[in-house]
């Protein structure tokens, strides 16, 4: 703060960074706990930081670093209705990115804590998200992969109901063909879709409560999944995601029930152990 041109106090500061049980890690929380001694030491104004969420690191100099992971950080002031972000300047054209959430870019602590104060304006940067109309590189698609019909099957079942894939098999079987003909049979992304997958994080498996909704079995198909947990012994986490693979079937063959072909296809596409 003293090599920012700003004072701290002098006295004893706690920042309290409830809740405890949330995790925190990384510099990510050097700017906003600066800015926090600082408002609370009358030095920035308060109002100056309503409706606005803070991320950055900070150098011993003042000026503002890199952080990871500014995108994911301003999609969530964006689900929260959080309209202000104030981002590290070499972050900011990735934030700007997230549509609906008005970014400004950073450069050190004093130049914010003078827009704050009303003696700069740092202008908002705004810049237009650009088309995702660009077109693969050129590889293959599944007009020139021969026979293979049980596994283009098995990846098109994939890509409707975005399904994990793991091929196994000796050399030369075909996997890296098969597997770069994938993209040609999947839909372009949207903007939100291209968001979403730049984004860091842990995707769970679907809820029981929504897989018992959903996928829902005639009483001969209950009668075949029974017998396949007991001989396969089937985990819990097996029998949802073969019903989840028979509810793709199902729905590509226009059937609102999973009967029981569309479970024994389900039953066949199970991953196999290798080796």
């Amino acid at each position: 703060m003293k090599n920012a041109g700003l004072s701290f106090p002098h006295r004893r500061v706690t920042v309290n960074l409830a809740p405890a049980s949330l995790r925190k890690e990384g510099p990510a929380h050097d700017l906003p706990i600066a800015l926090g001694v600082l408002t609370a030491s009358g030095q920035v104004p308060l109002a100056g930081l309503e409706g606005a969420m803070v991320v950055g690191e900070l150098s011993l100099d003042g000026s503002v670093r890199h952080v990871r992971g500014v995108l994911p950080i301003v999609a969530l002031a964006r689900r929260q209705a959080i309209p202000r972000m104030y981002v590290p300047a070499v972050d900011s054209r990735e934030a700007a990115l997230v549509p609906d959430v008005e970014v400004i870019p950073i450069e050190n602590l004093a130049q914010l804590a003078a827009h704050l104060g009303g003696r700069l304006t740092i202008p908002a940067l705004r810049t237009q998200p650009e088309p995702i109309e660009a077109d693969l590189p050129p590889l293959t698609d599944f007009s020139e992969v021969r026979g293979q019909e049980h596994v283009k099957r098995a990846l098109e079942v994939a890509a409707a109901g975005v399904h994990n894939v793991l091929m196994a098999g000796p050399p030369a079987a075909g996997k890296t063909l098969l597997a770069r003909a994938l993209p040609f049979i999947l839909s372009r992304l949207t903007l939100n879709e291209a968001l979403d997958v730049t984004r860091v994080y842990s995707v769970a498996d679907m809820l029981p409560a929504e897989v018992r909704r959903f996928c829902k079995l005639d009483e001969a198909g209950t009668a075949l999944l029974r017998t396949a947990m007991a001989q396969l012994q089937l985990t819990a986490r097996s029998y949802h995601r073969v019903l989840k693979i028979a509810r793709t079937i199902a729905d590509l063959s226009g059937a609102e029930v999973i009967r029981p072909a569309h479970l024994a296809k389900a039953l066949q596409y199970r991953p196999r152990q290798v080796g």
